[in-house]
């Protein structure tokens, strides 16, 4: 009985102090494509905020210019 108490210690001690696996990759995972999807979407849904943002300063400059 004391053998098994030993083993039991012994693989809790091993499994305490062994190290944690490295996280993989997601370029390597089943989720990679869509991924890349959404950061093509998140791109392009950056380029077109921005391209608003200057057009509205443009409005705006032509409303302060036109004076009135």
């Amino acid at each position: 009985m004391r053998w098994l108490l030993i083993l039991v210690v012994v693989l809790l001690a091993v499994w305490y102090f062994m190290p944690d696996p490295e996280p993989v990759p997601l370029e390597e995972t089943f989720i990679a494509e869509p991924v890349s999807k959404l950061q093509e979407a998140e791109a392009y849904e950056d380029e077109y905020l921005e391209q608003a943002e200057a057009h509205k300063r443009r409005m705006e400059e032509a409303l302060d210019g036109d004076g009135g």
